[in-house]
């Protein structure tokens, strides 16, 4: 349709991002030639799939990422969680979420910190530590001299 075309012209978005239908609204937080204005209204939407397409287009800028980290809706922060643009301390925050499936998803994204990493790489859910093991700053950091470097600014954070 019209609201998914990545052609349709951004004022068509955002007079498509107040239709009556969820699902429109929801093809158009995903287009991601939506202007930051139409993801930043459909960032509040009543319905949580339209937020989900927020969270998930790659396009969506930090801090509506980070406005979306603190949803109720534990879907919209796991997304939050996997989106690469999502900043540092909002990843820091969903790396502590109460919803395992949240961590996974934090464990696995390149942009989440060392100190944060550490603190996953202990939890109690195998796939959230099967991921840290994964993520490429992690094997980064697994390196002899760059362990020391991290254990010492963790410490210095109070992390260990």
């Amino acid at each position: 349709g019209v609201a998914n075309n990545p052609g349709t012209p951004v004022e068509a978005l955002a007079s498509l991002s107040r239709d009556e239908e969820w699902t429109v609204r929801e093809q158009v937080a995903w287009n991601q030639g939506a202007s930051v204005e139409t993801l930043a209204s459909l960032s509040r939407d009543r319905h949580k799939r339209v937020r989900e397409g927020v969270a998930q287009n790659p396009n969506t800028p930090q801090a509506i990422l980070a406005g979306l980290s603190r949803d109720e809706c534990e879907y919209i922060r796991m997304h939050v969680a996997y989106n690469r643009n999502t900043p540092v301390e909002a990843l820091d925050r969903l790396s502590q979420d109460e919803d395992s499936n949240v961590r996974y998803k934090a464990a696995d994204n390149p942009a989440t910190s060392v100190e944060a990493l550490y603190r996953l790489s202990r939890d109690e859910e195998y796939g959230v530590c099967s991921n840290v093991a994964q993520n490429p700053k992690w094997k980064a950091v697994q390196e002899p001299g760059l362990l020391a470097v991290a254990k010492l600014a963790s410490k210095w954070l109070g992390i260990f």
